[in-house]
């Protein structure tokens, strides 16, 4: 608890590629990331497909990378079935 009661406080992390898209060359998919259909790069596995809120076609891919795997052990030993991807950070 702090001083105004019950709370939390979360710090944004700045990752590669958080800047500017403008102004940033494109490194690539993140680890986890959302793609056109049928463009699945090499290294990377499909998870599953859906449509956008375009109604375009998009497939959702992780990187076939060893910390991804070391990361899903641990959620299952501590039992985390709900990690997000968007809060697996690079580094």
């Amino acid at each position: 608890d702090g001083p105004a009661g019950p709370g939390m406080l979360q710090r944004w992390v700045d990752q590669p590629g958080d800047a500017d898209p403008d102004t940033v060359q494109d490194a690539g998919p993140d680890l986890i990331d959302l793609l056109p259909a049928g463009h699945v790069p090499a290294g990377f596995l499909p998870v599953l497909q859906a449509y956008d809120y375009a109604g375009d076609e998009v497939t959702l891919v992780h990187a076939d990378d060893a910390r991804l795997r070391r990361i899903a052990v641990f959620d299952v030993l501590i039992n985390n079935a709900d990690r997000k991807g968007g809060h697996v950070l690079a580094g």
